[in-house]
Parts: C-alpha cells; sequence; structure tokens
C-alpha cells in the first residue's frame, strides 16, 4: 500500500465504533441545501414576486394626467482645476414616466478637465 508516495506497511481502517471515547469523527458539511431551506426559498421568492405584481398594478391605476407632472433629472459632474476638486457640471438628462428622453445634453465645461 503507498500514502503520498511512501510504502506503509501498518495502516489500519476502523469503523466510527472503534474509535477511542470521547473521539468524535468530523461530519463533512454537504455542499447541497436542505428541502426545507428550497421550500421557504421558494416561498420568500414567491412572496417578493407578489409584492412586485401589487406594485405594478397601483402603477397602472396611476392617470396620465398624473404622470405627466413627473420627470427624472440626472447630473453627471466632473472635476475641474489643478487638483480636481471642484466640480463642475458635464451632462444633464430628464426622462419622462415612461422613461421617455425630454432632454439629454453635454455641458461644455469651460475649464481643463
Amino acid at each position: 500500500l503507498r500514502l503520498d508516495g511512501k510504502d506503509v506497511e501498518n495502516v489500519v481502517f476502523v469503523d466510527e465504533d472503534d474509535l477511542p471515547p470521547g473521539f468524535k469523527a468530523k461530519k463533512k458539511k454537504t455542499a447541497f441545501p436542505s428541502i426545507k431551506e428550497l421550500l421557504k426559498e421558494k416561498e420568500k421568492e414567491e412572496q417578493a414576486q407578489k409584492e412586485v405584481e401589487k406594485q405594478r398594478q397601483k402603477i397602472q391605476q396611476i392617470p396620465d394626467e398624473i404622470k405627466s407632472q413627473y420627470v427624472a433629472l440626472d447630473c453627471e459632474m466632473v472635476g475641474i482645476g489643478t487638483d480636481g476638486k471642484k466640480s463642475a457640471l458635464a451632462r444633464v438628462s430628464i426622462v419622462d414616466w415612461d422613461l421617455n428622453v425630454v432632454l439629454d445634453s453635454f455641458v461644455k465645461v469651460p475649464i481643463r478637465v
């Protein structure tokens, strides 16, 4: 018998019942989740999906007159000056409720970025 490239003559294999008193064999942790964990995870996913569907239904009930009153604004800034610690506007974007682009424009920065 060879073990790690060396000849071994006195190797004895034992069962858990043959171990000395007080010695416990280490149990390997399984990499697979239990059925309970899988069922809990599935239940959480289903609950989250129900919540998303409820929110979608609420959003669909909002009248177009209300939706037309809202826009989203995003500004992108750049560092200017010799150390780049001052900020200047470099791009501005505006979208409506349905994500249609209202404005998307770059802004010329007069100082070196």
